[in-house]
C-alpha cells in the first residue's frame, strides 16, 4: 500500500485571487506614482 492520500496536501493552500478592492489600490497606486514621476519630469524639463 502507498502512503499516498487521495486528497492533494492541505498545508499548502492554493494562491489566493485578489479581491476587486486589491487590484484597484494597485492601479490606484500605480497611476499615482505615475502622475508624480511625470509631473517631476515636466518640472525639471522647464525649470532648465
Amino acid at each position: 500500500m502507498n502512503n499516498t492520500p487521495e486528497t492533494p496536501n492541505q498545508d499548502e493552500p492554493a494562491p489566493k485571487k485578489k479581491s476587486d478592492a486589491a487590484m484597484s489600490g494597485m492601479v490606484a497606486t500605480y497611476a499615482l506614482l505615475f502622475a508624480f514621476a511625470f509631473t517631476a519630469i515636466i518640472v525639471w524639463i522647464s525649470a532648465g
